[in-house]
């Protein structure tokens, strides 16, 4: 098995609200207890993803010209995370005594790879942590795979 972690990001990243353009997407599950997400369009250009209660992650991941990365293949990557999310494979959990404790992961649907993120809870608000605990406590299974549409 293969896997990503992309260091955490500059908290502006996630929080400055003069990067967004106005356009937000919410996708939440009908019924369920399935992560939702949220896609901001920024002026980046690119999009903000959030999954459940504190993944956090930026595509394209770089937005320089001398990168080679195409559309397509950002695309793809974008499809690959919201389907996992939706599969039930995004996790989430909170560890009180470690140096970074929001801490998540998502498994892509193809080749078992996986993306995880880490946060120190001086990025976010008390609000927001305690928000998250809340909710994550609600989920002693963790994230469900969202329910088939219809």
């Amino acid at each position: 098995m293969s896997s990503y972690v992309r260091p955490s990001l500059p908290r502006q990243v996630f929080r400055d609200a003069s990067e967004a353009d106005g356009r937000v997407v919410r996708l939440t599950p009908a019924r369920g207890d399935g992560a939702p997400l949220e896609l901001t369009f920024t002026a980046y250009p690119g999009l903000r993803v959030r999954a459940g209660v504190w993944g956090g992650f930026v595509h394209p991941v770089c937005g320089c010209d001398a990168c080679d990365e195409s559309a397509e293949e950002r695309v793809e990557d974008l499809e690959q995370l919201v389907l996992a999310v939706a599969a039930g494979r995004f996790q989430e959990e909170y560890r009180a005594f470690s140096g970074t404790p929001v801490r998540y992961r998502v498994g892509t649907v193809q080749d078992g790879d996986y993306r995880a993120g880490a946060s120190s809870a001086e990025e976010m608000s008390r609000a927001r942590l305690a928000e998250g605990r809340r909710r994550l406590r609600a989920l002693p299974a963790g994230w469900a795979p969202w329910p088939p549409a219809g």
